[in-house]
């Protein structure tokens, strides 16, 4: 995870991990608009705010 200021971001690593999938569907989702990606540099990150958005919208 990384901190800048207030806002907490998880790496893509951080996220398949996290939900147990493989890189190529985290950039699925990223190009479908699923879930909002920061292009950071060659990294990508993710608001911690919007993954725990993501996961209540998409519960089951």
């Amino acid at each position: 995870m990384i901190y800048m200021e207030d806002v907490e971001f998880y790496t893509s690593d951080d996220l398949c991990e996290m939900f147990k999938i493989t890189r190529v569907t985290l950039y699925r989702w990223v190009n479908q608009k699923k879930i909002t990606g920061y292009k950071v540099g060659k990294a990508l990150l993710f608001k911690k705010s919007e993954v725990a958005k993501f996961i209540e919208e998409n519960k089951i």
